[in-house]
């Protein structure tokens, strides 16, 4: 897989649950927020889900991708969930069709 559809399945898994955005990463993962840095996939599966279950009703319905590039093995995304999240960004590192890094920071407005 490309880091372009590693991405993209990443987008379309994560409405889903835990369980498909779980299936793009590595092992390896590391994650950095401005809170926290999350290492293996048992630290990401507990960020994540205690991250669903706090999203307000209509969330996932409000994200819209403003934008995303790919060069090779990173990719950037822009996005928005207003009028929770009025601009987000996610970087990742892709490698062997894994997500071996990813950084996110949001503004909340």
């Amino acid at each position: 897989m490309t880091t372009l559809d590693v991405i993209n399945n990443h987008l379309r898994a994560f409405p889903e649950g835990i369980d498909p955005i779980m299936e793009d990463f590595s092992e390896e993962l590391v994650i950095i927020t401005a809170e926290a840095t999350y290492r293996g996939l048992e630290e990401v599966r507990s960020f994540f889900t205690t991250l669903i279950k706090s999203l307000p009703e209509g969330f996932m319905e409000a994200i819209h991708v403003e934008r995303l590039e790919v060069a090779d093995e990173l990719a950037i995304l822009l996005w928005e969930a207003k009028p929770w999240l009025p601009f987000c960004t996610d970087t990742f590192l892709v490698r062997n069709g894994k997500i071996v890094y990813q950084t996110f920071a949001a503004y909340q407005g």
